[in-house]
């Protein structure tokens, strides 16, 4: 059974951000409420910690894990945040990440990926021909 704060975050969600057919999806407003996170959001429990990872092809991630992780991680995920590729980033979603680090005691990044419409599938989860050309996806 869901916990009462996850009923309760369905309803509000339901109401404010959830479609129901009556009017067209203003992605304006949903991008502008998701673009500054609230700073209760962004708070990062003192045992983890939350980094930004850039690799040599261009992909952008955060990662949250344990501050105090001995030696390299077996285990490692990977978290495409929701919005329907249409708004969010790992920024709005960074409890989530920690949530996760915290369950699986692992690692979990984030990537950031270029939304809809302005850049239709499968454009998201594609890098641009121009970084792909000689270079081996490494992080730094």
């Amino acid at each position: 059974m869901p916990s009462w704060q996850a009923l309760t975050l369905n309803g509000i969600l339901r109401f404010t951000m959830k479609r129901h057919g009556r009017r067209p999806l203003d992605l304006a407003l949903l991008r502008a409420r998701t673009r500054n996170p609230p700073r209760l959001s962004q708070v990062i429990p003192r045992d983890f910690r939350v980094d930004a990872l850039d690799t040599e092809c261009g992909i952008s991630f955060e990662v949250a894990d344990r501050r105090t992780r001995a030696g390299r991680p077996r285990l490692r995920m990977l978290y495409f945040h929701g919005g329907g590729y249409l708004f969010g980033s790992p920024r709005t979603h960074r409890q989530v990440l920690i949530a996760m680090s915290r369950a699986i005691d692992a690692p979990v990044f984030g990537p950031y990926y270029r939304l809809a419409p302005e850049h239709p599938f499968p454009a998201a989860v594609e890098r641009s021909e121009e970084r792909r050309v000689g270079k081996e996806c490494r992080s730094r």
